[in-house]
């Protein structure tokens, strides 16, 4: 394998190869350094991969996907302005491309300020096609797989920090005629580990311990969940990225349909999202909670998924219910810290109550002197954090004081977490088809 970290002299000889490779005029000889260079990535060996999409870059510039892992690959290697140039290259060069569509959303919120120099150009215009919500993927042309992506831009996915670009939330599930066999309602038992509530889920009948988490938009696994139920893997270059909690580095990530079961509920072609490695359990996020009203019972530790044409009568004047918002596939609660108004994700698979320090400061508040510094861990690795208490949160019929809050150096979330240890002694109902959560028992 190459690697940029070679002596000068064999950087030479590795150069005068590619320059005969490519004075013999051979496309196989550039396929044949494009896949090394995507299989060095899928290895996730980010710094051997970087010469082969180099060479590509300056010898094979009309693949829009040569730019797109070239850029994936610099973010993973924590090089954001060598990112950034291919992304900027993929705007002004492949707009009309997915890849190009996926680089204007990443330069719509990390590169604003190009974006609108491309604007004011007349350039700046990208074609959605399939980043609309709910469009189609769009025709692929070209002989390699073109880079797609299909998430909700900027959409932070979970607690665990995903964050997913383009149009429409990762995974999820339309046939209408299989939901129309599905049993009333079903309820499964969950497992407190800390304050996190799993349940077993099944892939292709292969049974694995997931995280119920309100903060996921999609369920996401790793390759290595694939691999340990004996599922087959994506191919193919991944089709969106995630980033969170840990580092703003996006990582790639591939989309998968599959029979996928909860309890009772099993949906079929239903897609889930797959990252090359994710070290805690899985994630059952929203792509599946939406097609249910969703109710915990924390005395005899179950959730029951109930069809939302069968959903309980509403009371729309009851003070237990909280009304959420959707912010992609995520629900949104206004939140009191401290007497001040705060949107908050709803976020049952976040340990506890997380902000950014930019969020703490619009509260008025800072870190204080005597605050316990530790780590938070998510899909990005770890980052600095810091732990104390604000005198009091409220969100509809539930307030306590003395709240333990997180306050994390290094993540990327639009909003704050309000997580398990605010509610988790509660019961309560996720009704979608009114968008508000019923507490039972505040």
């Amino acid at each position: 394998m190459i690697s940029r970290a070679l002596e000068p002299e064999r950087n030479i000889l590795v150069w005068l190869v590619l320059c005969i490779c490519l004075l013999c005029g051979s496309s196989a000889s550039a396929d044949a350094y494009y896949d090394q260079g995507v299989a060095l990535y899928n290895k996730r060996n980010y710094k051997a991969a970087a010469p082969y999409f180099d060479y590509l870059v300056r010898n094979s510039s009309r693949e829009s996907n040569v730019y797109y892992y070239s850029a994936l690959n610099y973010q993973q290697l924590n090089d954001w302005p060598r990112a950034k140039q291919m992304y900027r290259i993929l705007v002004e060069r492949f707009q009309d491309s997915e890849a190009g569509r996926l680089a204007s959303s990443v330069l719509q919120k990390y590169d604003p300020d190009f974006m609108k120099k491309m604007a004011s150009a007349g350039r700046g215009s990208v074609s959605r096609g399939s980043s609309q919500a709910g469009g189609s993927r769009g025709g692929v042309t070209n002989a390699r797989s073109e880079p797609m992506a299909y998430c909700c831009q900027g959409q932070p996915a979970s607690s665990r920090g995903v964050h997913t670009y383009g149009g429409r939330a990762p995974g999820g599930y339309t046939g209408t005629a299989d939901y129309a066999r599905l049993p009333r309602e079903s309820t499964v038992s969950f497992q407190r580990k800390g304050n996190s509530q799993h349940i077993e889920g099944y892939v292709n009948g292969q049974a694995i311990e997931m995280v119920f988490d309100t903060g996921a938009s999609s369920c996401v696994f790793g390759k290595n969940h694939l691999q340990e139920m004996g599922v087959r893997l994506p191919s193919g270059p991944p089709t969106g990225q995630s980033v969170g909690v840990g580092s703003s580095t996006p990582v790639g990530t591939w989309e998968m349909p599959v029979t996928f079961r909860v309890g009772n509920m099993e949906l079929h072609n239903f897609v889930i999202s797959i990252q090359e490695y994710l070290s805690a359990e899985p994630l059952l996020g929203q792509t599946f909670f939406q097609n249910f009203e969703v109710s915990t019972d924390t005395v005899g530790n179950t959730i029951t998924f109930r069809k939302r044409e069968a959903t309980a009568r509403f009371e729309k004047n009851d003070r237990n219910n909280v009304p959420f918002r959707k912010y992609g596939n995520n629900l949104i609660v206004n939140v009191k810290v401290n007497g001040q108004p705060c949107a908050m994700y709803f976020d049952t698979g976040a340990d506890g109550v997380s902000f950014t320090l930019g969020q703490l400061r619009k509260l008025g508040m800072e870190i204080p002197e005597d605050a316990e510094a530790g780590q938070s861990v998510g899909i990005g690795g770890a980052t600095k954090s810091f732990h104390f208490t604000v005198h009091d949160m409220e969100l509809g019929p539930i307030f306590k004081e003395n709240v333990e809050v997180t306050v994390v150096e290094d993540a990327h979330m639009q909003f704050p977490l309000l997580g398990q240890t605010f509610f988790k002694e509660a019961e309560y109902s996720i009704d979608y088809n009114h968008n508000v959560i019923h507490f039972k028992n505040p």
